[in-house]
C-alpha cells in the first residue's frame, strides 16, 4: 500500500515556507543582479509565503497568486503573534489587502501584488492572465484533498507561463504531481521536506 503524501508539518510553518518555496526555490541567491523578479503562486491561503518572502527585501517584485475563499484582513494579524519578525510586512500587507472577486491588484513596498480571486482553472482563459513567472510557488492541499490546483490543464498552463531557466517548489510529492510538472516542461527533483514531511519536489523549466 502506498504512503499517504504528508501535505505540510504543523511544526512551524514560517520554517517550512522558507524550506519549501524559498530555499526550494534557490530565493534570495537567484535575484542577485536583478531590477525585477516575477513570483507565481497557487495557493494564497493566509499569506504567509508573500510575507515570508517580502523578509528578503525583494528586487521589483511582482507576485502574482490566486485563491478561491480569501480570509478576512484580520487573520494577516495571526502571523505576528506566532511570528513576531512579520510585523511590518504584516502591516503594510493589512493596508492595501481588500480582495474582491476577479483580479485585485495592490501596491505596497516591496513590489506588487496581484490576486485573482475565483477558481485558479479560470486562469488559463483569462486575458490578461499571469505574467511568466521567474518562480513558482504550488502551495495547494494534498492532491487527494484539493484537487483543483492540480488538474493536468492547470499544470500545462503553469509550464507556459514560466520563464526559461525558471523553477517550481512544491510540499507535495505525489506521483501526479511529479508526472504532471514532468509533461508542463519542468525537469523534476525529489528532495527532502521539511520536519516530519520526508520528502517534497521542485523542477526547473
Amino acid at each position: 500500500m502506498p504512503v499517504p503524501d504528508i501535505y505540510f508539518s504543523s511544526d512551524d510553518g514560517l520554517a517550512e515556507t522558507r524550506h519549501v518555496f524559498l530555499r526550494g526555490n534557490g530565493l534570495p541567491e537567484r535575484w542577485n543582479d536583478r531590477s525585477e523578479f516575477i513570483v507565481a503562486e497557487l495557493g494564497f491561503g493566509t499569506g504567509l509565503n508573500l510575507l515570508a518572502l517580502a523578509l528578503l527585501s525583494p528586487p521589483g517584485l511582482l507576485y502574482q497568486s490566486v485563491e478561491w475563499a480569501p480570509l478576512p484582513v484580520e487573520r494577516l494579524w495571526t502571523h505576528v503573534e506566532r511570528w513576531p519578525e512579520l510585523v511590518v510586512p504584516v502591516q503594510k500587507l493589512a493596508e492595501v489587502y481588500n480582495p474582491q472577486p476577479g483580479w485585485n491588484r495592490w501596491r505596497w513596498p516591496w513590489g506588487e501584488i496581484v490576486l485573482y480571486v475565483g477558481d485558479a482553472r479560470e486562469l488559463p482563459a483569462q486575458r490578461p492572465t499571469f505574467e511568466p513567472a521567474d518562480a513558482w510557488f504550488l502551495d495547494g492541499f494534498a492532491p487527494d484533498r484539493n484537487p483543483e490546483l492540480w488538474d493536468l490543464q492547470l499544470l500545462q498552463w503553469v509550464g507556459q507561463t514560466t520563464r526559461p531557466g525558471a523553477t517550481v517548489a512544491t510540499y507535495s510529492s505525489a506521483g501526479l504531481v511529479k508526472r504532471g510538472l514532468r509533461d508542463a516542461g519542468f525537469t523534476v527533483t525529489r528532495c527532502p521536506g521539511y520536519g516530519n514531511k520526508r520528502h517534497m519536489v521542485r523542477g526547473v523549466r
